[in-house]
């Protein structure tokens, strides 16, 4: 039986982008591990899937000391469960999980590019991270691009041949499930009812909704902007900004940004939110904006559009593989004119019906986890 050792960083980011990942490979034969920082949830999650896990600090920031230690920890759970394949998530945990694996002679070493951090980078700190992510490369033996967009953006910049990339099905690394989680039909509407009250929404008011971590990159500040605009030119239509996501220190947003999200009373700033709760949210939007500098694929648009809900999202990231424009939602720029101006087009519950329409059978029809599982386990099976 093979031995495959999943690493990303958070116990979070291997329930929510891997989850059942883990027993349907089980099932196909595969022992299954994980090693990534852990919570309080990780060993229900470990129990639940059936796989055996170590908890290692895995920080963003580099971290010299803690970075050594939690090398030697992978290297030493490598060898005591006589690990042949691993496939390492995000970029601290493929530059320690490419380096542990060459150390230890594992055989068949995988990585995924989720996104490209380089991509909003200039001068020296540009070049190192380029530097890193070639590094992965030559450590490695399979490079799984999350979407086309990451792939044309590697071979652009030379990271690596074509000949070793993968893209599963039409992207993700894991799907989403759309029918007993990512599905309208599931959520209670009693439930919807009380969130709407605790909130303040009123059943003719037109939700905007954001998802994501709460930094310059993801277009933060843009959308902000186009949400005045658009307030100005709303007639007496009632408008909401809802924000869902926490603040980071890095690329983090100025404080007074941060104080208005949780003062100005049009704007819901609901903070971080279980992955289990989402579908909730998402049934409380009327569309849902993205305007993303910097993105691998854009998972949050895909959720959106699998609980009918359209989305507005920039064309010049991961994001361009994330909709169909003008199908499921729309390409925005990163200006807050263009932004205001498409949200307002939405005000027509006629197109936001059918545009939702399209976005959940597109999404059903493409990024359903069931459909992307197969290609990583015919991943497996070609290295073997």
């Amino acid at each position: 039986m093979r031995n495959v050792l999943v690493i990303i960083n958070l116990a979070s980011s291997a329930r929510n982008f891997i989850g059942d990942q883990f027993s349907y490979l089980r099932e196909k034969g595969y022992n299954m591990h994980l090693i990534c920082s852990g919570d309080s949830t990780l060993k229900d999650f470990a129990e639940k899937q059936q796989i055996e896990y170590e908890a290692v600090p895995l920080n963003r920031q580099l971290s010299l000391v803690s970075d050594v230690k939690a090398l030697i920890r992978i290297c030493q759970f490598i060898r005591s469960h006589h690990i042949d394949t691993i496939i390492a998530h995000q970029v601290k945990s493929r530059l320690l999980g490419v380096t542990a694996a060459r150390i230890m002679g594992v055989k068949h070493i995988i990585i995924f590019a989720h996104g490209a951090v380089f991509e909003t980078m200039k001068g020296l700190k540009k070049r190192l991270l380029l530097l890193e992510s070639k590094y992965e490369v030559l450590m490695s033996h399979k490079t799984i691009c999350v979407s086309n967009y990451i792939k044309q953006l590697r071979l652009r910049f030379k990271i690596e041949k074509e000949k070793r990339q993968i893209i599963l099905g039409a992207g993700t690394c894991n799907g989403i499930d759309t029918q007993s989680l990512f599905n309208p039909q599931k959520v209670s509407k009693k439930k919807k009812i009380e969130a709407m009250r605790k909130m303040g929404i009123e059943d003719n008011d037109f939700v905007i909704g954001f998802v994501g971590r709460l930094v310059r990159d993801k277009g933060v500040i843009e959308l902000l902007e186009a949400f005045s605009i658009l307030q100005r030119h709303s007639g007496s239509r009632n408008i909401k900004l809802m924000i869902v996501g926490a603040p980071e220190k890095r690329d983090g947003l100025p404080q007074h940004i941060l104080t208005m999200l949780q003062n100005n009373p049009s704007i819901l700033y609901v903070g971080k939110v279980r992955y289990e709760e989402m579908p909730l949210i998402y049934s409380l939007m009327s569309i849902l904006v993205l305007p993303s500098h910097r993105e691998g694929f854009g998972m949050c648009n895909i959720e959106a559009q699998a609980m009918g809900v359209p989305v507005l999202t920039t064309s010049y990231t991961g994001c361009v593989d994330s909709i169909i424009d003008k199908q499921t939602g729309f390409y925005i720029s990163n200006d807050p004119e263009d932004i205001a101006r498409k949200m307002g087009i939405f005000f027509d519950d006629d197109l936001r019906t059918k545009m939702g329409n399209n976005g959940r059978e597109w999404v059903c029809d493409n990024f359903d986890h069931s459909l992307i599982w197969p290609y990583i386990a015919s991943v497996l099976e070609s290295i073997s």
